[in-house]
């Protein structure tokens, strides 16, 4: 199932580094020392916001937009929710330990990465909430979609990749004395930046999917348990170890009806550009900052949303359309295609996801 992408303009990371710099520390504080020169923070700000500035400043006013609309939308976003979503990604790490070196590499805390969620999740409901949802449309939509939703045959294995052969087959001795050490393996000297902090752990993959070619192959014929390596795949050496075998199946309604309803809703949902855009032209934005206030222009109303001022003022009637002119037909509703997973994952989907299944187009 598909988790959210990253907001097109918004970085959590530069949000946070910059908060983080700016209320941090005194001015003065070196924060690196680079042949006995100190590189205080007071520079490290300046050239920060000199550099990110009007982006961040741009990001944080979106942002408030978001809040702003939902706080008058009627719309709730529950603890419970915004912990079921946390909860996902943390089932993505085989353990804490793993799980806070995820966080740690892409530099926020659970709090950070909470916080991300629970605005992700506003963009979310906006987006979504004025779309109507019939058990006749939602099963249309299954028919007319139904092999996105079959199962295909998937596996969940671990790996260790690395670069040198004797090194591979020297951990091939240390796993056949000892099974249980293979994640502390991975994360010790795979290469893999993706699932190295995951004790090696690739997670439920279509087989179809799975890369590079050789390691397929060779997972197609192994037995659940076994340890194969070390094989030899796109210039490195890697040690495959099959966890688990998932049989291809096909869906039925009633099992994947929440799904169905899921996909039905974010295909037929605002798309985030135009909602941002629709908050952006509607707000009533002051940016005060003279280094900044080329965004006023970014975020000046439409004349449309503007108050009407004058009394008496009587507005003019349309124009009626010419009737000799021919009325333009709409175009027929696109169906939804395959979703074409690679064009999906971001950076926070990011190293806490594994790849989606296949499923109907979104926008």
């Amino acid at each position: 199932m598909r988790k959210p992408t990253a907001l097109v303009g918004i970085c959590l990371s530069v949000i946070v580094v910059v908060l983080v710099a700016i209320l941090g520390g005194c001015g003065s504080q070196p924060i690196a020392v680079v042949n006995g020169i100190k590189v205080t923070r007071a520079e490290f700000n300046k050239r920060l916001e000199q550099t990110q500035g009007k982006q961040v400043l741009g990001d944080l006013i979106l942002r408030a937009l978001v809040e702003d609309a939902f706080a008058k939308s009627g719309l709730t976003l529950t603890n419970e929710e915004l912990e079921e979503e946390v909860e996902k990604a943390k089932s993505s790490a085989p353990d804490e330990a793993a799980w806070q070196q995820m966080l740690a590499a892409q530099g926020i805390d659970e709090e950070e990465l909470r916080d991300y969620f629970g605005f992700r999740m506003k963009v979310r409901k906006l987006a979504t909430k004025d779309v109507k949802v019939t058990e006749e449309a939602l099963k249309e939509f299954f028919e007319e979609n139904k092999q996105f939703f079959d199962q295909p045959a998937m596996v969940e294995f671990s790996e260790i990749v690395l670069a040198d052969k004797a090194e591979a087959e020297k951990l091939v001795k240390q796993l056949k004395a000892s099974p249980e050490t293979f994640g502390d393996l991975a994360r010790q000297h795979s290469l893999s930046p993706i699932t190295r902090d995951r004790g090696g752990r690739r997670g439920k993959v279509p087989v179809e999917r799975i890369t590079p070619v050789a390691v397929r192959a060779a997972i197609e014929k192994m037995a659940v348990g076994k340890l194969i390596g070390p094989l030899s795949a796109e210039g490195n050496w890697y040690l495959i170890k099959l966890d688990a075998r998932h049989q291809a199946k096909q869906a039925t309604f009633e099992e994947v009806k929440d799904v169905v309803e899921e996909q039905y809703t974010v295909r037929h949902a605002k798309s985030e550009q135009d909602l941002m855009n629709e908050l952006r032209k509607s707000a009533q934005v002051t940016v005060i900052d003279p280094k900044y206030q080329s965004l006023n222009e970014f975020f000046r109303p439409e004349p449309t949303s503007l108050p009407t001022f004058g009394a008496g003022e009587k507005s003019k009637p349309d124009k009626k359309p010419d009737k000799d002119k021919a009325v333009e037909k709409k175009p027929a509703k696109e169906k939804p295609k395959p979703d074409d997973a690679s064009k999906k994952d971001k950076q926070a989907e990011k190293a806490y996801e594994e790849p989606a299944d296949k499923q109907p187009e979104t926008q």
